[in-house]
């Protein structure tokens, strides 16, 4: 079977990309993403055992984590605005320099 009888849906082939570039992506993301949700996990399983228990040192080491979360959230935003700044800084800069 070829592959256009397959039913290839691949709408950015003629730009050259392959859907597995769209997985790779997807990974990088997932990847990314990882560390924030696993700190939310940590801080929300120590803070059950934190609250059932009583014990202040579960109760310390969620808000810990919760703060490791807020940290790694509050750089990723500032690394994505800046990305945002250069890349409108660098769209002026080539449309300025196009004319």
């Amino acid at each position: 079977m070829s592959s256009s009888a397959l039913g290839d849906n691949n709408p950015y082939a003629a730009m050259g990309f392959s859907m597995g570039y769209f997985g790779l992506i997807y990974v990088v993301m997932a990847l990314i993403y990882f560390f924030p949700i696993y700190y939310l996990f940590n801080f929300s399983r120590k803070m059950k055992s934190a609250l059932s228990t009583a014990n202040k040192d579960d109760f310390k080491s969620a808000f810990t984590n919760l703060k490791s979360h807020y940290k790694y959230m509050g750089i990723f935003t500032i690394v994505i605005i800046s990305i945002y700044v250069l890349i409108i800084v660098g769209s002026m800069l080539f449309a300025a320099s196009s004319f």
